[in-house]
C-alpha cells in the first residue's frame, strides 16, 4: 500500500499523545525523544535479534509512520539512528513525517543494539543461559558479557560516546539542538536510560521499551560523558501515539 494511504488508514479517527504540550526544556539542555525501533519478524517470534541485521515487518512500517507523526508536534533538528537497517528506516519513515527539511538521518555507529553473542537468534524465552546473565545483571555484575558478545558496561560506555558525537554531552558550549530524536534498540535504550537518569545499569532490565516506543528525557549537554545522572526523566516507553497499532513485543 503506497505510504499516503497507509497513514491515512492508520489515522482515521486516532489521537495521539501531543508531545507539544509537555512543557518546555529548561535553559541549556536538549529534549532526547529517544525511540526504539519498528517491528521485525525476528521481534514478532520472540528471536534475540543483537547484532543482526533484520528489515523493518508490515507492521513495524506501520508503526514509524507514526512515531512521524507524534514528532511532527515538535521542533525537531536533529534526527539519528543506529546502523542497523530496522533502526535507520524507522528513522527515516518517522523523519519524512515528523522533519522532512532535517538533512538525513545522521548514522553512528555507537548507537548500534547490543551484541548478544552466541544467544542471536534463540528465543529467549527458551534460554536458560539468558535468564542466567540477565539476573546476574540484576545482582550488580555489569561488566558480565553474553558469550561473544558484550556485557551493559560496553553498551553504556559506547552509548554514551555516541551522545557525545551528536552533541548531546560535553557541550561546554550549550546546546546545539532543542530537540533530537534518536531511534535504537530495546536493549540498548534499556542501558542507556537507566544510564543517564542515574538508576544504574543493574537496573537496566525494570525499563520496558515496545517497538515503536518513545523515551523523553532532558539532557544537559554541558555535563561531562561520564556525569552520573546528566538527564531528567519527562516519559519513559510511551506508546500513546501508536493508536492500537502495538503488538506485544517488548523488549
Amino acid at each position: 500500500m503506497p505510504r499516503a494511504a497507509l497513514l491515512a488508514t492508520l489515522m482515521a479517527g486516532a489521537v495521539l499523545g501531543d508531545l507539544s504540550r509537555l512543557a518546555p526544556p529548561a535553559k541549556g539542555k536538549t529534549r532526547l525523544y529517544l525511540c526504539r525501533h519498528g517491528q521485525t519478524d525476528w521481534n514478532a517470534a520472540k528471536k534475540i535479534q543483537g547484532s543482526v541485521d533484520r528489515e523493518l515487518n508490515e507492521l513495524g512500517e506501520r508503526q514509524a509512520l507514526l512515531i512521524g507523526e507524534a514528532l511532527k508536534s515538535v521542533p525537531v533538528t536533529l534526527v539519528a539512528s543506529s546502523p542497523l537497517s530496522r533502526a535507520f528506516r524507522t528513522a527515516d519513515l518517522a523523519m519524512s513525517i515528523a522533519c522532512p527539511g532535517v538533512e538525513g538521518v545522521r548514522i553512528h555507529p555507537g548507537l548500534r543494539e547490543m551484541n548478544f553473542g552466541e544467544l542471536e537468534g534463540a528465543v529467549a524465552a527458551e534460554s536458560s543461559l539468558y535468564a542466567e546473565v540477565n539476573a546476574a545483571w540484576a545482582s550488580g555484575d555489569v561488566e558480565r558479557k553474553w558469550p561473544a558478545g558484550e556485557s551493559p558496561r560496553d553498551v553504556e560506555l559506547r552509548g554514551r560516546q555516541a551522545l557525545a558525537g551528536l552533541g548531546l554531552l560535553g557541550q561546554k558550549d550549550g546546546p546545539l539542538h532543542t530537540h533530537v530524536a534518536v531511534v535504537c534498540h530495546g536493549r540498548f535504550n534499556k542501558i542507556l536510560l537507566s544510564s543517564l537518569l542515574g538508576r544504574g545499569i543493574d537496573k537496566c532490565g525494570e525499563i520496558q521499551q515496545g517497538n515503536c516506543c518513545i523515551n523523553v528525557v532532558d539532557v544537559d549537554v554541558a555535563a561531562a560523558v561520564d556525569a552520573a545522572q546528566p538527564a531528567t526523566e519527562v516519559a519513559l516507553d510511551s506508546r500513546d501515539h501508536l493508536n492500537g497499532v502495538d503488538a506485544d513485543t517488548p523488549s
